[in-house]
This record gives C-alpha cells, structure tokens and sequence, in this order.
C-alpha cells in the first residue's frame, strides 16, 4: 500500500495584473501562514508522516510545504520541488508520482488547483471542495507508484483549515 497525501496550497496574496508579484512569486498571506501551520499540526497529530514531500517551485506552495514540514518534523531542506507542478494538470501530477522512488512509501505532494481537486477525484471518486490548505490522504491498493494511473484509493482522512477539523 502507498498513501498519497494532496495538499492545495495555503493562501495567497491577492494576484492582480500589475501588482508587485507575478503569479509564480505570490507568498502566504498572515492567513496562510497560519493555516499551513493549523494544518501541519494536525498532520502530525493524526501522525502522519511523510518518507517525501514534493513541492511545486511556486513561492506559495514552497512556504505551505516548509510550514507543513516543521509541523510534522520533516527536514525542510529535504523537500523536493518540481516545477512541473506549477499550472499542473492531473496527467503532470501523475508523471511526477510515477517518477517516485520506491522506497517512498508516503508522499505529500503540495500544488494548486486544479489539479489537486483532480487527482482526488480520478484515484477516490469524490468530487470535494478542496479550500486552499486543505489536506486529502489516499490510502492506495498499490505496490508500485507506477500503477498510480488508473488506481484507486480510498480517502483516509481530511483536514480543512475553516474548520479545523480532522475527520479519519
């Protein structure tokens, strides 16, 4: 079994055409840096950890994946980023998981939507609302991340930051 766990990146500064920030280079807001840390905590409060994270090289979603990573005591210079995440369509997603390491056992991968919403969608079957910072994990019935296209997984917890709730 392999849990993949998907992370929407927590929120940003507002993108406007000519402001000081491009897309790519839009960081945290207070809020958001508050949820990625809510949501850290609960990851490690259900205990879960991951053997990687994997990042899109966006500003946002590298300071989601840092907040996340204290929280669950995973080295912050461990984090991998993958640029081809950035704008990623679920089939970018899935190239990405397929190139894992097999000893990787747990991933939590942190992008944007949609992709993220996507990915969940195609391996639970749930079509759910995913907030920036939200946290879906996917307990998958399979052996190698190869398999990943086509696979099916069921949903082993949720946490949104609105809330702050941890379902399981």
């Amino acid at each position: 079994m392999k849990i993949t766990v998907f992370i929407r990146h927590a929120k940003a500064v507002h993108y406007v055409y000519d402001s000081e920030y491009d897309d790519f280079d839009r960081p945290l807001t207070d809020r958001g840096e508050r949820e990625a840390h809510e949501v850290g905590v609960k990851l490690a409060a259900l205990a879960a950890r991951p053997d990687l994270i994997v990042a899109s090289s966006a500003q946002r979603t590298l300071q989601t994946a840092q907040a996340i990573a204290e929280a669950v005591q995973y080295p912050a210079s461990e984090i991998k980023t993958a640029y081809r995440l950035y704008e990623a369509t679920m089939s970018d997603f899935f190239d990405v998981i397929q190139q894992l390491d097999e000893a990787v056992q747990t991933v939590f991968i942190v992008g944007h939507n949609p992709g993220v919403w996507d990915c969940i969608a195609a391996i639970s079957g749930e079509e759910l609302c995913i907030p920036t910072a939200a946290v879906i994990g996917i307990e998958l019935d399979i052996k190698q991340w190869s398999e990943i296209r086509g696979a099916h997984g069921v949903i082993a917890f949720k946490i949104f930051p609105e809330i702050h709730t941890a379902q399981k």
